[in-house]
């Protein structure tokens, strides 16, 4: 026989579960679109100078990771690896800018083969939504003020930044990124008051623990009012008439890598008759790939293709570093 608390127990202990599975079913078939960014010049922290900042874009959830100065990709794909990848898998999406490392042609080719989209961003390209860049902006001024209280041993404490951001409620989707992922809500560290512990050393550890936690409380409220400050400083009210346009569709070639929507504020009239001949502009990128140019032949080799001769040539490219040099047909 099952008293009336011990029935309620239960059923609260089925109805989590079962949310749980709901929700990691869900996630099973949803495509993983994550973002990519670096946080650079932080103070040195036992070498190392630079954050890498991955961000799930359905869930908010961020992991991670420090570089020393001067990176490479293979560097970063490793660093990948051992804290995204060992706990999602790969994404089917990442968005980045074009920062070197994420146009090398090793990053490129690694991912290609892993089966990942790369998404490149960039001013009126129509890779990245706000929402993201927003979020990246937010998470940076956290991590910057995180790194501006604790300058030389910040990189003892990124575990428990990534825990506290992970398990901070979100005001849009009400939950923690944490709670999205997993489908459960995130555990709880109790409050630690100095003196409670006997032992010396577990007392300095939890109230050092304590310490931090409250910083990066406060530094993530303050991260927050700061970017709703400056969002509000673009906004206004204003009160639009009925059938009054305020924004346009534009017709664009279909090759063309910009958006197709602007705002009135960006458009001016243009005076006098349409021009006869339309400048055709190059193409900015191939593939959601920028175009890179050769900067110098480094080596060159015949190879034998289907019987006859073929003239390959090493090619430094514009902007990538040594290690990204390629043999391409010189046909």
């Amino acid at each position: 026989m099952y008293n009336v608390s011990h029935l309620l127990y239960l059923n609260e202990r089925y109805w989590n579960y079962a949310n749980f599975a709901l929700i990691t079913f869900d996630r099973k078939f949803e495509i993983i679109d994550i973002s990519l960014d670096f946080v650079t010049g932080l103070p040195p922290s036992q070498g190392f100078t630079v954050l890498l900042v991955i961000v799930d874009r359905f869930t908010k959830g961020i992991h991670l990771g420090v570089l020393h100065s001067g990176f490479t990709a293979y560097k970063v794909a490793e660093l990948f690896v051992n804290i995204y990848r060992n706990h999602h898998g790969m994404p089917n999406n990442i968005v980045s800018d074009r920062d070197p490392i994420f146009i090398s042609h090793f990053w490129r080719d690694l991912f290609k083969f892993s089966g990942t989209l790369l998404r490149m961003s960039s001013p009126y390209h129509p890779q990245t939504d706000g929402q993201t860049e927003v979020m990246n902006r937010t998470i940076e001024q956290y991590l910057r003020a995180f790194v501006h209280d604790k300058p030389s041993n910040w990189v003892r404490f990124i575990p428990w930044v990534e825990i506290h951001y992970n398990t901070s409620i979100h005001a849009v989707s009400g939950l923690s990124p944490y709670q999205a992922t997993y489908g459960k809500v995130p555990f709880s560290i109790p409050t630690y008051i100095p003196g409670d512990s006997a032992v010396e050393a577990c007392d300095v550890v939890l109230s050092l623990r304590e310490e931090i936690l409250t910083l990066l409380k406060n530094n993530l409220l303050k991260a927050k009012k700061k970017m709703k400050e400056g969002a509000d400083k673009h906004r206004r009210d204003v009160e639009f008439a009925v059938n009054s346009w305020v924004a346009y569709k534009l017709s664009l070639p279909l090759h063309s890598k910009i958006h197709d929507v602007f705002q009135c504020s960006l458009l001016k009239p243009r005076d006098g008759p349409p021009p006869a001949v339309v400048d055709q502009l190059p193409p900015y990128s191939v593939e959601h790939h920028p175009i890179i140019t050769p900067l110098a032949f480094v080596g060159s080799q015949i190879r034998t293709i289907d019987g006859r001769p073929v003239q390959f040539v090493l090619v430094q490219w514009q902007g990538l570093a040594p290690e990204n040099t390629t043999w391409e047909n010189w046909e």
